[in-house]
């Protein structure tokens, strides 16, 4: 199996807008999609409530969810080319890499899971609700909404998951931190149960918010150093990838992924705190100092936003 981890950004909406122009020309059919002037409602409810409509509308039977099948229809989502999110363009390029041209349609394989990682905004995880029906092609039985990363959920192979991060979208360096812990808690989610271990993993580091690409990298760096054999023989992870698209070119460029190792990280982070401040210096030779944590004002040594991913991901207890 493989595991695809793509960030989500705000694409989806104006390319769409400029599709359904083309296709209603192309076509000669202006349906009440395609005479939308204004901004696409991708969820036909308030901001405040988008949180409660993901939950109803990916709950089989549900008003909401005869709402969302109905708007799958009027938008043509079953058309939709891969070209139309940044998401849906890196997941096809994976699909077919070794195509000439970008493969015309893209869905989640059924032995794979997607997961779609969103800011904690109305916009993002609007774009990220249409991206995961347009890889299930409609099949809203295959997607799960997790409102927390470690939202209790069995086996979600073959589905696409929409995980809400909390901070991804702050400009300031705590709300890095709080995005990093929560990426750290998901990934440990994704090897504990979501996925099982041994199962490989493909960071998409340009997928729709791009600025987010170093959290993603953070967090493979440490989901590399899990792929060695455990005393019982066992690989937390098979293999992690890191891949970016480069606008000119036409196939992804892999980005080394650092390994760091478990044991090294546990002896160096095992003396924070719960607000990441050393209750004793790290010990020597310090091999992640300035990466997992580092000294401040008067010798005071913290967690960096990286640390605070390695925590949660490797399950360092707090001192």
């Amino acid at each position: 199996m493989t595991v695809h981890l793509v960030t989500v950004g705000l694409s989806l909406p104006n390319n769409l807008r400029r599709w359904l122009r083309s296709e209603a020309e192309r076509t000669g059919k202006h349906g009440p999609a395609a005479r939308t002037s204004g901004g696409i409602d991708l969820v036909p409810v308030g901001d405040t409530g988008v949180h409660d409509f993901l939950r109803a509308a990916l709950t089989s039977g549900t008003p909401e969810s005869e709402l969302l099948r109905a708007a799958t229809a009027e938008f043509g989502v079953h058309h939709w080319p891969s070209s139309i999110s940044a998401e849906l363009t890196t997941l096809a390029r994976h699909a077919d890499e070794k195509s000439a041209k970008l493969p015309e349609k893209v869905r989640a394989g059924a032995d794979d899971i997607v997961v779609l990682i969103a800011s904690d905004t109305p916009g993002a995880l609007r774009v990220a609700l249409w991206d995961a029906i347009a890889l299930t092609d409609g099949d809203l039985s295959r997607v799960r909404y997790l409102h927390e990363p470690d939202e209790v959920y069995e086996e979600a192979r073959g589905q696409v998951l929409i995980a809400r991060l909390p901070g991804m979208d702050v400009g300031n360096s705590q709300g890095f931190r709080t995005a990093m812990r929560h990426l750290g808690t998901l990934g440990r989610h994704l090897i504990d149960v979501l996925a099982g271990r041994e199962q490989d993993y493909v960071f998409h580091l340009t997928g729709g918010y791009k600025a987010a690409g170093f959290y993603l990298l953070g967090i493979a760096q440490g989901m590399r150093g899990l792929t060695r054999v455990e005393t019982g023989g066992q690989r937390e992870v098979g293999s992690v990838r890191a891949v970016v698209i480069h606008e000119s070119s036409d196939g992804y460029i892999d980005i080394p992924v650092r390994r760091l190792d478990p044991e090294v990280v546990d002896a160096e982070l095992r003396y924070a705190g719960a607000d990441g401040v050393y209750v004793r210096n790290p010990p020597r030779p310090r091999q992640l100092d300035g990466y997992a944590y580092q000294a401040e004002h008067e010798r005071e040594w913290r967690t960096t936003p990286f640390g605070e991913g390695l925590r949660t991901l490797m399950q360092i207890p707090e001192a």
